[in-house]
């Protein structure tokens, strides 16, 4: 929800109510998936020959890979736990202030899950499919280019969590290039989408709302 909550959601009403708050934010990505997805069905039905649209195709055709799917469930365990017993309070209050801006202060499941889905299918798509190979064939030497893009469009990605403080910018960083190191693996970017969706919805529906919970309790301690 980076490029949502940076860009459109300052123009946003504070006040709205907590379904309308979430109509902007599922809207915008909706839509921002639906065109990315365009160009590449166009291409699929005419069989335009373009090396570059080839293999963004190429890496959203679903392939199994079991070693990328214990290599992403081993990390997504590592980061909940960091996140449920060492977080960082700053990196907590900057989170927790861009999350009740961007959606309210209540929480919707059902609609977190959509908001996650398209939200997980949008970024994927856009950073490490259309952003990755433009980079790559600007760059023109394969073995560079690859290590460049992944670099660079991780330095984006994680400079976009600017709203998150220091931390978030490294930690969405290096989740960037997890995800590329799990496309590599497997060749298809499915497995990025999955878990960025999944880790997305995971933190918005249980971890910010048990954080919430616990500053409080500690907060009234004190």
């Amino acid at each position: 929800m980076l490029i949502y909550n940076n860009l459109i959601n300052p123009l946003c009403y504070k006040d709205s109510k907590i379904n309308k708050k979430y109509i902007l934010p599922i809207l915008f990505y909706f839509f921002g998936s639906v065109i990315l997805t365009i160009p590449i069905l166009i291409f699929i039905f005419f069989k335009i020959d373009n090396l570059y649209f080839k293999n963004i195709i190429d890496i959203l055709i679903f392939k199994f890979n079991l070693f990328t799917v214990i290599f992403l469930i081993i990390v997504f365990i590592l980061i909940m736990v960091f996140e449920l017993f060492f977080f960082d309070k700053e990196s907590f209050e900057n989170n927790l202030r861009n999350i009740e801006l961007l959606l309210g202060e209540k929480n919707n499941i059902f609609l977190n899950f959509i908001l996650c889905f398209f939200t997980g299918y949008f970024e994927e798509v856009l950073f490490r499919g259309y952003l990755y190979y433009l980079v790559l064939i600007l760059s023109k030497s394969l073995f560079f280019g690859n290590i460049l893009s992944i670099i660079l469009i991780s330095l984006i990605f994680g400079f976009l969590h600017i709203t998150q403080g220091k931390i978030g910018i490294i930690a969405s960083s290096i989740i960037s290039i997890i995800f590329f190191i799990s496309i590599v693996i497997s060749n298809t970017i499915w497995y990025a989408i999955i878990f960025h969706f999944i880790f997305n919805f995971v933190e918005l529906s249980f971890i910010f709302p048990y954080q919430k919970r616990m500053e409080k309790k500690s907060a009234h301690i004190v």
